[in-house]
């Protein structure tokens, strides 16, 4: 089938190809009736309109790409917020090209490649691990001029940075179980599979903050062992590392709560890093016949569709990922519009909605 140009669309509708090149390029400062702009963009979409890209960059050095890499895995809040940033930069009339970089360590390398040669815009990084490894390949785009932003995950050095309050999430979630009783609490985080990489992640740092500030509030701290009696709030960390295998997110979870079970000294509640993790420790309590939250209240993380449907519906976190997405994507455009490749490393917290269900509730 024949490639569909501007030529005809507009000799279809009886306007100028200036004008149909105007109302299809989201970077045109000529001003259109908004009327016969969404009367060429619907023709264009009924023809199967698409853009030549090469000869756009050749005419203006615009691609209209946006690229989206995304270390989600399976995590439905990280598809969550990969689809919100994409629904965002197609919404400003850019095209999106993506990557999930969970696949292999060595696909951040081919997918920044393939970015350069796509001539992006752009780009949102999205739930990045923070290895060493992944932040020298994004360099590669920083020294190509391309502004980069990142979205939840670690931050780069040198870019804006959107996330949800996960600090204070982790202290309000740790304030509610001290609340309704409980005195010895554990914390359940990951850190990265490589053993020789003892940086923490980005998000299990925050959690263990919040943890310990809701520790100390309340006159409590973290220890080693927990003592006798009904005093101040004690608190427990136990880290299990990142999933190797990137079809089970539940593995972290059952491994660390087997670990948390062999302990004398077993918390009555147990915060874990995200949902999965949680579903994973349900899992084992249900195997040993470990009443929830009678026994051991359970507390997880991003409000997936899993802790809601889960056996024992999840107390957890829900993170404004769509706003997040949004406004992750109106800073790179703005950095794209600027030519400014080199932004402050500022970061934009959200706050986030603790939601209480029947794991935490008695």
């Amino acid at each position: 089938m024949a490639k569909v140009t501007q030529h005809e669309i507009a000799a279809k509708l009886g306007v100028s190809r200036s004008t149909v090149a105007a109302a299809l390029n989201p970077g045109s400062t000529i001003r259109l009736n908004e009327a016969t702009r969404q009367r060429i963009v619907a023709a264009a979409r009924e023809l199967n309109y698409r853009p030549d890209r090469y000869a756009r960059i050749m005419r203006g050095g615009r691609s209209g790409l946006v690229g989206i890499l995304h270390f989600g895995g399976l995590l439905q809040v990280a598809a969550e917020r990969a689809a919100h940033a994409a629904a965002a930069v197609r919404k400003e009339g850019f095209e999106v090209v993506a990557s999930d970089l969970s696949w292999s360590s060595e696909s951040i390398q081919t997918a920044c490649t393939s970015l350069l040669d796509a001539r992006v815009e752009g780009a949102i990084v999205a739930g990045m691990v923070g290895d060493a490894s992944a932040i020298e390949a994004l360099e590669r785009l920083r020294h190509a001029a391309v502004p980069i932003v990142t979205l939840s995950g670690n931050p780069l050095p040198w870019g804006p940075h959107f996330r949800g309050d996960t600090r204070q999430a982790t202290r309000d979630l740790t304030r509610h179980l001290i609340a309704t009783g409980h005195r010895r609490i554990g914390l359940l985080i990951h850190y990265p599979s490589d053993p020789h990489d003892r940086v923490y992640l980005w998000s299990s740092l925050e959690k263990r903050r919040g943890f310990e500030e809701a520790l100390a509030e309340a006159g409590g701290s973290l220890v080693s062992r927990f003592r006798k009696g009904k005093g101040s709030p004690q608190g427990v960390i136990t880290e299990v590392r990142l999933a190797g295998e990137p079809f089970d997110p539940f593995l972290p979870g059952i491994e660390g709560m087997l670990a948390v079970l062999k302990r004398p000294d077993r918390p009555t509640a147990l915060l874990c890093s995200n949902d999965e993790f949680a579903y994973g420790a349900l899992s084992v309590c249900r195997e040993r016949g470990i009443a929830v939250p009678q026994e051991i209240a359970m507390t997880g993380y991003d409000d997936t569709a899993l802790g809601r449907y889960a056996p024992v519906p999840l107390t957890t976190v829900r993170q404004p990922n769509q706003a997040m997405a949004e406004a992750a994507v109106k800073a790179l455009l703005r950095l794209i519009e600027q030519g400014n490749c080199a932004p402050l490393p500022e970061t934009t917290l959200f706050p986030c909605e603790i939601l209480l269900r029947g794991s935490s509730v008695r």
